[in-house]
């Protein structure tokens, strides 16, 4: 019983998180400025984009990992229309099929450092060149093994809420 009432509040204070970063993200997005979440991996990404994507009325372009990525995000998106979804390695392979390239308000990406890859920055240096999109991204890797800074395309940088203060705030335990 005790395992499971910390699960639950941990879920419930990952929850809470999440809420609180949409309303902060949704303010970045109205004034125009792109932002980069830096969020510990315990942090339920897929949830956060799927209801991101679903609160605003820009065409939107979600940039994902793989299929399981995508289902996990399209199971929780209440606006499927005016969202489109794409994965890194189709964009590196010029693979778009029928996704459009531009004319998108907000372009989401989802483990944000995968944007530096050799042939995947290419093709999104090619998407922002088409696009007047506000970008957000997260990722829990902002600085890459090989030194590249995804940060370089965001705004701003939000790492307010990393593991020490999960462990402060009793979210999660250290063990």
């Amino acid at each position: 019983v005790g395992s499971e009432m910390c699960i639950r509040d941990r879920a419930l204070a990952v929850q809470n998180i999440i809420e609180s970063d949409i309303t902060e993200t949704l303010g970045y997005i109205r004034n125009g400025n792109s932002l980069l979440l830096i969020r510990p991996t315990f942090y339920n990404a897929e949830e956060f984009i799927a209801k991101l994507a679903s609160s605003v009325q820009y065409k939107t372009l979600i940039v994902h990992t793989n299929s399981r990525s995508k289902d996990r995000i399209n199971f929780r998106l209440t606006r499927p229309s005016g969202v489109e979804m794409i994965t890194y390695k189709a964009l590196a392979l010029g693979n778009a099929g029928d996704i459009s390239i531009h004319g998108y308000g907000l372009i989401i990406f989802a483990d944000a450092h995968s944007m530096l890859a050799n042939n995947t920055n290419i093709a999104i240096e090619r998407i922002l060149k088409l696009n007047k999109a506000v970008l957000v991204g997260i990722t829990s890797t902002p600085i890459r093994s090989d030194g590249k800074d995804v940060t370089k395309y965001f705004d701003y940088i939000d790492k307010d809420y990393g593991i020490g203060q999960a462990i402060d705030h009793n979210d999660i335990k250290a063990v």
